[in-house]
């Protein structure tokens, strides 16, 4: 036998049928058919944290999941202010209907003020079983919400940028008159490529830098992924403080293997790193395993022969005081302002966060 609050769960209709105290029968009903296929997304998940002030651990199968749990567990007036929140992550043509049933059922309930969110091109790029290959998924993120997307391409390692390149280039306008920025989602071991030396317009040759680029750990969108829930947990952490507190990591810091591991197990605060050049890859890995959400390095080479007083060192002690007390959410913005070619070599960053 199982309780009637796991079936519920899983068989979502079973709602309809339950003596529940909150709304009507109708209401419900008709509020459970309206965000049907509805998923719960990371954004919602941001609007019901801040509304009730508590982080719905381990998530919701559905919207009407979260909507549920919200009404069963506090007052009206969450609830309210929930399903307005709701409204701004539904496709376009759900959303006045929504409105419309607020006006009927939520007694107070006002039309939610349109807002703009977050606006961007996500560029995924997953590694092919076999063969030298890549599958390459180009869409967009609009107000919380999917956006126009283009087909999962199969296509050989030479033939990824210029197929990123076409999808970003097709998809862009729709994004138009607004902030927005260009997110990649890659392998490990592309996490250093120049994707900011791309070009978002081919023809014209504009390259990307032109707007905010983020790379992001592939592995960190699966759902199934350890590299995910230990970036979750720097990420709040990260986000309730306010501000980067960087940690730099010099071009010629002894630690190697194991130790730079057990370091970054060591001071679960650590949430954004510096690297004076780019990371060795035993570091590159230790720190996407500890779900360390940021981290930045210059493209400038380490000159070795300096004995302490190489460009590395000099560019990290620039980078750190300059990211200081930002916001992490000011970062991707504030990058592509400073990483605009000039006569010295630019500096470079990587955002490697969780979705």
């Amino acid at each position: 036998m199982l309780p009637v609050g796991h079936i519920r769960t899983y068989w979502e209709e079973l709602d309809d049928l339950l003596p529940l105290r909150w709304l009507t029968p109708e209401a419900r009903r008709e509020l459970r058919e309206l965000l049907d296929g509805v998923r719960y997304t990371d954004p919602l998940a941001a609007d019901l944290e801040r509304i009730t002030g508590r982080c719905a651990f381990g998530g919701f199968r559905s919207a009407w999941g979260s909507v549920r749990y919200v009404a069963e567990g506090w007052a009206q007036d969450r609830l309210v202010q929930y399903v307005a929140a709701l409204g701004r992550h539904l496709p376009g043509p759900a959303r006045p209907r929504l409105a419309a049933w607020s006006a009927r059922h939520l007694p107070g309930a006002a039309p939610a003020a349109p807002r703009r969110g977050p606006a961007s091109v996500i560029v995924r790029l997953e590694r092919a079983t076999f063969d030298n290959a890549f599958d390459v998924t180009v869409h967009t993120w609009i107000d919380g919400a999917e956006g126009p997307g283009r087909p999962t391409e199969r296509v050989p390692d030479r033939r990824v940028r210029p197929v990123v390149e076409a999808g970003v280039a097709a998809l862009a306008p729709a994004l138009f008159g607004r902030d927005w920025m260009i997110e990649f989602a890659v392998p490990e071991g592309w996490l250093g490529k120049p994707f900011e030396q791309w070009h978002v317009d081919p023809r014209n040759k504009i390259p990307m830098r032109r707007y905010p680029v983020v790379v992001r750990d592939v592995e960190r969108l699966r759902p199934d992924s350890f590299r995910r829930d230990q970036a979750h947990h720097r990420w709040r952490l990260l986000n309730e403080r306010g501000r980067s507190d960087p940690r730099p990591i010099a071009c010629d810091a002894p630690r190697k293997g194991s130790d730079f591991q057990d370091w970054l197990e060591a001071n679960i605060d650590f949430c954004v790193l510096v690297y004076g050049s780019r990371p060795v890859k035993s570091w590159l890995t230790a720190a996407l395993n500890n779900g360390i959400p940021v981290m930045m390095w210059t493209r400038t080479p380490c000159d070795a022969s300096s004995h302490g007083d190489c460009r590395g060192h000099r560019v990290l002690d620039e980078l750190t005081a300059a990211v200081g007390d930002r916001h992490p959410g000011d970062l991707p913005s504030w990058r592509s302002r400073c990483a605009r070619p000039r006569s010295s070599p630019p500096r470079a960053r990587r955002t490697a966060g969780a979705s």
